[in-house]
This record gives structure tokens, sequence and C-alpha cells, in this order.
């Protein structure tokens, strides 16, 4: 047998050269492999190491890290993943449960970030499904980030949204950006059909897809209608009720869960199927006579009994249906405008900015439509006749931002409306319509209507 005379050799010949013993520097020299992930390897615990003294080098067997080499080739940690996929880390190990990626397996573990990771041949056939059926982009779509909103308050389900997509049932778009990214490069058209495709894939409502025995925490979150911060809390303050018994990253069974989704109904999937606020939805309930029967904690994640909880729903649901219609013929009008794009799921404060109208008040109008239905305001005393031009003016001001009161005032005569200066003043304080800042006076009215209001 040959070796060099040296301790810091970088490889052993002869016959039993696969058997030979190297130390971390050694192996990373020889590999081409950074000391620190060779260095992981040795604490992992998955390949045998030896020290002949408490000071002396960690040695690995040449034939223990040698085939981990090429194995690492196709190894990717969880954060690699995530990054590729361009999705949050939470939602890896629902893919795991779908089939969608696989894990990593073996001593090859040892050499990535928190000894856990998934197949990189994996994650890149995934990828390829995913592109093959993008389809793409026209003028008018939407980003997968915006309709998955659609689906909902709380945690997104991209493991739904990414099975719907591979399954071909629902149509997406290739935007054609550099970055592939998936929730910024794919796009859908029609929202409501996205929305309808994915509801066939999340886990409880599929009649087609069949759950794993053993589910990960993000899985037991999309069944229960929760995010995975709640599921943790209920696990740790409720083991009678969430037990973890399944191995490794998947703790849950799933028919302990859905038997527990079947039980109780949470504060996060009332809110979405009720449109209300998560906020209002315990005092409503209250007001309606039901109380929680969980509260993992003070006056927060609440859980409620499903058979108290669903005819109040169904009530709710048949009303807000009646809303829809009754704004759907209702003249359009910007009131109109705002409180249908909230009602089909955009959201308020972006809507607001993008429609140019002072949140607050635009926010009432969405509030006061859900309590009463009332796509028009109710008016005390004298209704002013520029409550008809309401939209007239707000295209005008839009159209020429550093328009004066005065070419107002001949704009709106023009259109045969008896009306007067300090009239047309007052109606763009009201409607929230600044005028240009050297109009000072007047936008300092309209900021003082609207911190009032």
């Amino acid at each position: 047998m040959q070796t060099t005379s040296r301790n810091d050799y970088l490889v052993r010949k002869g016959a039993d050269a696969d058997r030979s013993m190297m130390t971390i520097e050694t192996l990373s020299k020889a590999f081409g492999i950074r000391p620190f992930v060779v260095r992981r390897l040795s604490k992992s615990g998955l390949i045998p190491v030896v020290r002949a003294k408490v000071r002396s080098p960690v040695r690995m067997a040449v034939s223990d890290v040698l085939p981990l080499v090429a194995e690492m080739k196709d190894a990717l940690s969880d954060l690699a993943t995530a990054g590729r996929l361009g999705l949050p880390v939470t939602v890896l190990p629902s893919l795991l449960d779908r089939g969608l990626i696989r894990r990593l397996e073996g001593p090859v573990c040892g050499l990535v970030p928190g000894y856990r990771g998934f197949s990189k041949s994996s994650v890149d056939e995934l990828l390829d499904k995913i592109w093959s059926k993008a389809l793409p982009a026209g003028d008018k779509c939407h980003s997968i980030a915006f309709a998955a909103r659609s689906m909902g308050p709380g945690e997104t389900p991209w493991a739904a949204i990414i099975s719907a997509i591979v399954a071909g049932d629902v149509e997406i778009l290739d935007k054609g950006t550099k970055s592939r990214n998936l929730r910024f490069s794919l796009a859908v058209e029609d929202v409501d059909a996205f929305v309808a495709g994915v509801s066939e894939h999340v886990i409880g409502t599929s009649g087609n897809f069949k759950p794993p025995e053993w589910i990960a925490q993000s899985t037991a979150a999309e069944i229960l209608h929760v995010n995975v911060a709640f599921v943790s809390r209920l696990a740790h303050a409720r083991p009678e009720l969430l037990p973890q018994r399944g191995p490794g990253f998947t703790p849950y069974s799933t028919m302990e869960v859905q038997a527990l989704a079947g039980v109780y109904i949470f504060v996060a999937e009332i809110a979405r199927r009720s449109g209300m606020h998560p906020r209002r939805v315990p005092t409503w309930l209250r007001s309606n006579g039901v109380h929680p029967e969980i509260a993992l904690q003070e006056n927060r994640d609440f859980g409620y009994l499903r058979l108290a909880v669903e005819p109040l729903l169904t009530e709710v649901i048949g009303e807000t249906a009646g809303k829809k219609a009754a704004l759907a013929e209702a003249p359009e009008t910007v009131r109109t405008r705002f409180i249908a794009a909230v009602a089909a799921g955009a959201g308020p404060k972006a809507t607001a900015g993008a429609m140019g109208l002072p949140y607050r008040q635009a926010k009432r109008w969405v509030e006061v439509w859900r309590e009463t239905g009332a796509v028009v305001e109710r008016k005390h005393g004298v209704r002013s006749q520029l409550d008809d031009h309401e939209d007239f003016l707000r295209k005008l001001v839009a159209d020429q931002p550093t328009i004066k009161l005065a070419e107002i005032y001949e704009a709106i005569t023009g259109r045969g409306v008896k009306t007067s200066k300090t009239s047309i003043w007052n109606a763009l304080t009201r409607f929230g319509i600044a005028l240009a800042d050297r109009d000072a006076r007047h936008a300092a009215d309209v900021q003082k209507l609207l911190s009032e209001s």
C-alpha cells in the first residue's frame, strides 16, 4: 500500500483505500466539499466517526463519504426547496403528503442544513409539470397570488393549488417574467373558475384524492381551515383533541384531524364563509347565543361546536347572496363598483387606492352594505342635486388634477345643473375629493372631514 508521508494527504492509495480514515479537512480537499458541510455530516450521527483522543481530529471512512458526494447533487435543503419553488417552507410537508415531491432518505441528509431536505430531481420534475400547463398570458389576467387570496382568509392552500395545476383542473398563464417564482410568474384569467378548481383538491373536500394515514402540520391546518401556528398551539394546549402520534414530520392522523374538523369549527373558517372580519365573528356568535368550546388563549383562538354554528352560517350566507343579487341590479356608481369588487374578494385597501377613494369612507360603504344591504348613502334633510353627479366630478378631477373650482363650476353648470361654487365646494368635501395642493384650504377641509369620520 502507498500513502503520502504527511497527515493531510489528499487520497490514500492501495487495496484498502476505501477503508481508509480521513480527517474533515482532508475529505473536504479530496472531494471538493466545504469543510463546514463535512463537519455537519460528522455531527449528524448518520455515519460512523472515530477519534483517537479528545482533542485529536475526527476521521471518517472514505467508503462512507464517497457515495454521499454523488447523492449530494440531488439534495436540496428545506429552504433551498422552498426557494426553488417560490413557496413558503410550511407548504413543503403538504406537497410531500400529496406525493408531489420526495423527501431525502439516508445518510445524505447529514450534508444538508437541519439534516432534512428533498430530492432535487423530484422538485425539478414538479416544476416541469407546472410550467408545461402554463399558457401565454394575455392583457387581462391576475397574478396567482391575487387569485389565491380569493380562497378566503387564513393560510393559502398552496399545496391544493399546485395539485390542481398538475391535475389540469385549473387554467394558468405564464406572465413571461425573468423570475420563475411560481407566486409571481403565474397568472389566472378567471378567478372564480380557479377557486372552484382548487377547492376540489383541498383535503377534506375532494372526492378523488385519498390522503395518507399520517399528515404534516400544514396539511392538518388545511383540513381545519386554520394556519400552522394555530395547529401547533392546539396540539400543545389540547393534546386530547389533537394528539401527535405519527412518525417524524407527519405527526397527525388524517382520520383524527378530519374527525376534529367535523366536531369543531374555528374562527378562520367562519370568517371566510360568512365574509365577516375575524374579529367580528366571536361577537356575532355571542349575540346569537353561541359561546366558544375551545379557547387556546384569553379572548383568542376560539373553536365552536359545528352543529351550533352551521345553521347561523347558512342563514348569513343566504342573506349575503341576496345582498349580492341586489348589488348586481343597483345602478353602477363608484360606491357600487367598490362594494362589488370587495364582495368578489378584492382587498378593500388596495381597491380603494386603485380607485382613488379615501379608505375610511370606502370601508364604511362595505360595512353598511354588509349590515343593511344599502348601496346608497342615507341622507338627512334635503338631498343635494350634486349627489347624482358624483361620478362626473370624480372623473373630472382625476382627468385634470390641477383643475380650479371655477373650472369645475363651468363644467357642471354646462350639464344644466343649477348650483353654486359653495355647493360644489361642499360636495367635493363630502365625497372626499381633494383639489390640487394650491387649493390648500379645500384639501385641509377634506382631511379634517376624513379624520373626524
